[in-house]
């Protein structure tokens, strides 16, 4: 009946469906969209989707707060404050503490609304080195903990900020950026800290994770403490602002303005005698934010380069803090001959 046809790929907020749209675009259609019932992922995808098909038919599109809670997922290393956190969030001993590392074995779940915007907060059990996870009860924990990284929107890593960042912090860093998860650090146990001493520990404490975490550029930092109860509110201000970049959308004419006065500034390398062109470049998807640079020789193209487009998306469009896909496609000539 000639009808616009939307392939919408579900449960794409498992990790099994990385690919869904890649996959699913294989039969054919056009417009395919990886969307999450149960998580409200890529939903305003949808939106746009059906406004595509339908040109001239206002759809009212729906933020993701409004239909589902905002996943927030705390996570670190073992006895850093992760559950002391979710406690004073909600203002009540919900989930288990004390000072015995360890206690928190299951991701729990809490859902919470402050000032009109629902939550739903997940206390995970506290990852340790790979080496030092031997047991069965341990390892079930943190397969849970993983799990909740990836179906989380924000993940908020928890640092004891009166002890040296190790690296497995940056480790769990690399995780929660490696599947796509907007980033807050948070520097807890800052009472701890000789206020002497604060500018330091702050400093360096930025400076380990911009060099440790750098696929998401400046990520946010909030020094507070869970069992005083402050600064929380910065800690919110924090998440509301990397939740708005890891789900931002940004018009293609926008993109490659940006694409052509970054090409003025440093020119595409040449290689083998010849120029690498990149023609344009276009969003393909937001949560986190996407870009697909369409080029003839996109295997040519030195990863310095690409590093330096990311950097410059991300200031130019205030996206520090959320990890960026930026992806080469060949760009086919329509005048080729085909013969």
């Amino acid at each position: 009946f000639s009808k616009p046809v939307i392939v919408a790929a579900t449960k794409g907020d498992l990790k099994a469906a990385k690919n869904a749209e890649e996959e699913a675009s294989r039969l054919g259609f056009p417009s395919v969209v990886a969307i999450s019932g149960r998580e409200g992922g890529n939903i305003n995808e949808l939106y746009m989707a059906l406004e595509n098909c339908a040109p001239g038919t206002e759809v009212d599109s729906v933020e993701t707060s409004d239909k589902a809670p905002i996943s927030i997922a705390f996570v670190g290393r073992p006895n850093v404050g992760k559950s002391s956190l979710v406690n004073a969030l909600l203002g009540e001993e919900r989930v288990l503490t004390g000072e015995m590392a360890g206690l928190t074995r299951d991701a729990i779940r809490c859902r919470w609304e402050h000032n009109g915007t629902a939550y739903q907060l997940v206390d995970t059990a506290g990852l340790r080195k790979k080496a030092g996870v031997v047991d069965d009860l341990e390892k079930a924990a943190v397969g849970d903990t993983v799990q909740a990284i990836t179906l989380a929107q924000i993940c908020i890593l928890v640092v004891d900020a009166s002890r040296k960042i190790e690296k497995q912090d940056l480790a769990i860093g690399h995780l929660v950026a490696r599947e796509g998860r907007g980033i807050v650090v948070a520097a807890n146990k800052w009472d701890l800290v000789k206020a002497s001493d604060r500018k330091e520990v702050l400093e360096e404490l930025r400076h380990q994770m911009n060099h440790g975490m750098s696929q998401c550029g400046d990520v946010p930092i909030v020094t507070l403490s869970a069992l005083k109860g402050r600064d929380l509110p910065s800690l919110l201000e924090a998440i509301g602002s990397t939740y708005t970049k890891w789900q931002r959308r940004i018009p293609t004419a926008k993109l490659n303005q940006w694409l052509g006065e970054a090409l003025q500034r440093h020119p595409e390398p040449v290689v083998a005698g010849r120029r690498v062109k990149i023609r344009y470049v276009t969003q393909v998807k937001s949560r986190p934010p996407t870009f697909t640079l369409f080029l003839q020789r996109p295997l040519e193209l030195p990863d310095s380069y690409i590093r330096y487009l990311e950097n410059s998306l991300r200031q130019v469009f205030d996206l520090e803090g959320v990890p960026l896909r930026v992806q080469m496609k060949k760009q086919v000539n329509p005048y080729a001959d085909k013969d």
